[in-house]
């Protein structure tokens, strides 16, 4: 009788897990978390063309919100003078940092030539973090490295850092940039500049 008890119980976990919505199964492991952006986003380069710029932002906007900590991303890439901006400075900036990111995947991923995406392994690393690495296979064949840090919030792992080719760190090259434009003219200097690139990438998809 004990058998037959557990095997229902594992029939009736097996078969409540198959009626959980794919998302929140696909957040269970980084990996997954990976997978599941990535899934969407072949998606919508699929029909990038029927959707348009606006298409793919809608689209791509709730995943990039899930995958990706825009605030801790965007705090770090802000660097040393976070600290000094007010609330209202630090919520505006944040805002826009969050548009120009989705903005950026929404032009950049316009088309579709054969891609595919290959997820690897996770790397722990200190603190908790971990790394999983990924490739964009180009529709010639010529891969893309793309490893993404990842850190834990609550039940869900999500991205803090993306590095290009293995090495290239997306937050370390946009402190550069927007400490620079900061130095120059202050923080109302890079909302005005994201709120640029915004319009630029929009026209441009």
């Amino acid at each position: 009788m004990v058998a037959v008890a557990r095997v229902g119980a594992l029939a009736l976990l097996l078969s409540l897990s198959l009626f959980m919505p794919a998302e929140v199964r696909a957040q269970e492991t980084p990996k997954a978390t990976i997978d599941n952006f990535y899934a969407t986003l072949l998606g919508v380069m699929k029909q990038a063309k029927t959707l348009g710029y606006q298409g793919r932002y809608a689209k791509l906007e709730p995943v990039v919100d899930k995958t990706f900590n825009l605030n801790d991303m965007g705090r770090l890439a802000i660097g040393p003078q976070w600290a000094k901006l007010s609330p209202d400075e630090q919520a505006r900036v944040l805002d826009v940092f969050r548009r120009f990111t989705v903005a950026s995947y929404a032009a950049q991923f316009n088309g579709y030539g054969g891609e595919r995406f290959e997820v690897g392994n996770e790397m722990p690393m200190q603190q908790g973090n971990l790394i999983v690495d990924s490739k964009l296979i180009q529709g010639n064949g010529s891969p893309v490295s793309m490893n993404y840090l990842m850190r834990k919030y609550g039940d869900r792992w999500q991205i803090i850092d993306v590095f290009i080719d293995g090495t290239l760190s997306e937050v370390s090259r946009r402190r550069s940039e927007f400490t620079s434009v900061i130095a120059r003219g202050g923080i109302e200097s890079l909302i005005k500049l994201l709120e640029q690139k915004i319009q630029v990438l929009q026209k441009s998809a």
